[in-house]
């Protein structure tokens, strides 16, 4: 029987869907901080303020992270899925973006750790150093993977004899 998919992607990415479940499941079950807390503002009213404006503690940066790690791996594999099995320089391109974008990640949480922990001020391009990580690095990385995706859609991931046996599915349901 042929697949469609590799069931190695399968099993990966239902690796990574169980931790967040619980990391989603601890979050949701666990109580908040004290300090975290909304309480009415004490001047305005309709407004909510809450605590020291802290991060809520390691072990919350720490779920932080892993949630991070874990959605850029389920991005990865998810790029995984419809890539050919002939196209393997693509498939470590992806597996590589992957790591790199998990690295660039963990840039952005190790410079985030060091801003709280009262580190020097480093300023780039305009921003603190987490700030730029952020939007110089983990918000745009994406746009490679949307780049490499539709550059290589015609070839890799929809050619022209997988159209061809979708026609061909198409017109099988239309007959019957």
């Amino acid at each position: 029987m042929i697949r469609d998919v590799d069931r190695r992607l399968i099993y990966a990415l239902l690796c990574a869907c169980v931790p967040l479940l619980i990391l989603l499941l601890i979050g949701v079950f666990s109580p908040a901080p004290p300090e975290l807390v909304p309480t009415p503002h004490p001047d305005f009213d309709p407004m909510l303020s809450s605590g020291s404006g802290a991060p809520g503690g390691p072990l919350v940066i720490l779920a932080g992270f892993v949630t991070g790690i874990l959605v850029i791996l389920m991005i990865g594999i998810c790029l995984l899925i419809g890539v050919r099995e002939t196209a393997k320089s693509l498939r470590r391109w992806v597996v590589a973006g992957t790591v790199v974008y998990m690295m660039v990640f963990g840039a952005l949480m190790l410079s985030y750790l060091e801003f709280l922990q009262g580190g020097p001020l480093v300023i780039f391009g305009g921003l603190p150093a987490p700030s730029a990580w952020m939007l110089y690095g983990v918000w745009l990385f994406p746009w490679v993977f949307i780049i490499a995706f539709v550059v290589t859609f015609d070839d890799v991931y929809f050619p022209p004899e997988s159209e061809a046996r979708f026609r061909e599915l198409l017109n099988a349901k239309e007959q019957r």
